[in-house]
């Protein structure tokens, strides 16, 4: 695998950008971060952040089959996700406006990850916040009006990390010494 880990100011930073398949090593990462966790990890998604649209139907519909609790709403098609690439992309035409929707859903260790990963990650950027002492319904709100003020907020969420397909890099606050031995030697 070809990436390439940066630890900065209590951060760790992987960047993806030369790896060729980048699936394998999002989900092993995701896999790691959830189990560690012992499944305490709400995800996050935006569907304006996205390499590919997968239709709300089937987000929804691979949640209910791998029997993942979520909740989604339809949020403003302006704001263009954590990165803001949105408003660049929808700018170049006029195209007509498809809803955008903001996903939270509990993931445990026995969660069917991988499904979750192929029939739906794989295509967007999503955010973890692990170890939250909110619930969904608490963060969905502030969430869809302010991601970045949420995400990494050490007195909402213990550990956050952000994955963007987008861009190829993983942002994870807050490493454990577990999760860089398993950088160093697992992957």
């Amino acid at each position: 695998m070809s990436y390439k880990v940066t630890k900065k100011n209590g951060e760790v930073i992987i960047n993806y950008m030369r790896e060729k398949d980048p699936h394998e090593l999002r989900l092993k990462i995701l896999e790691f971060l959830v189990g560690e966790a012992n499944g305490n990890v709400l995800l996050y998604i935006n569907t304006n952040s996205k390499k590919t649209k997968v239709p709300i139907e089937k987000i929804k519909e691979s949640f209910v089959k791998s029997n993942i609790e979520f909740l989604s709403e339809i949020t403003a098609n302006s704001g263009g996700g954590i990165l803001k690439l949105g408003n660049f992309i929808k700018s170049r035409g006029n195209r007509k406006k498809i809803p955008e929707y903001i996903i939270l859903a509990d993931l445990k260790k026995d969660s069917a990850l991988k499904d979750i990963y192929d029939n739906v990650l794989m295509n967007y950027d999503y955010g973890l916040c692990i170890n939250s002492n909110k619930s969904k319904n608490e963060l969905i709100g502030p969430l869809r009006n302010d991601v970045s003020d949420v995400l990494f907020n050490k007195n909402i969420i213990e550990r956050t990390c952000y994955d963007s397909i987008v861009v190829r890099q993983m942002r994870i606050d807050s490493p454990s010494e577990s999760l860089e031995d398993f950088l160093s030697n697992s992957l």
